[in-house]
């Protein structure tokens, strides 16, 4: 995957010129480690009473589509643990179309191919905030670093306001 957003780019800066209203979709299995950083997210963010949309989708993200459409977010935002061959707890930035279609993913469906289905069943951007894991190993919580990483981006979120 290559980050279409440059190191320096913060989240604030990179959702800015993004369209509004805004769809947060956590995708992961809660039980394995660090696999759970995006529904750990959205848990997060809907305990602070958010203002944008969230949607816990687990690990099998297909079976929301429709629901996701029924949101009717300009902008949608896949909230994902990545391998990206960073340091664990890094976030990445990517618009759908870098999303590579090869990989190991830990869901039924290849997130590229999930991200394009969205993408045509609503008209609506997509893109996908990864997290670096560091373990996902069943039964074991978020590691430190995951941990640090998820309450930074809840924070930079929750305080998110379009300009």
């Amino acid at each position: 995957m290559k980050s279409s957003v440059p190191q320096k780019q913060g989240l604030a800066e990179f959702l800015r010129p993004l369209k509004p209203p805004f769809l947060f979709v956590g995708i992961g299995n809660e039980f394995k480690g660090d696999d759970a950083s995006g529904p750990s997210l959205i848990a997060r963010l809907e305990a602070q009473h958010t203002h944008h949309y969230t949607l816990n989708c687990g690990v099998i993200p297909e079976n929301y589509v429709q629901p996701i459409a029924a949101f009717h977010a300009a902008s949608i935002i896949l909230v994902d643990a990545v391998d990206m061959g960073e340091q664990p707890g890094t976030v990445g930035l990517f618009h759908s179309e870098d999303i590579e279609a090869t990989g190991v993913s830990t869901h039924g469906m290849p997130l590229s191919l999930f991200a394009d289905v969205v993408k045509t069943e609503t008209g609506a951007a997509v893109y996908l905030l990864g997290i670096q894991p560091k373990a996902v190993t069943l039964g074991e919580p978020l590691s430190p670093e995951v941990e640090k990483a998820v309450s930074g981006l809840a924070a930079v979120i929750h305080n998110f306001h379009h300009a």
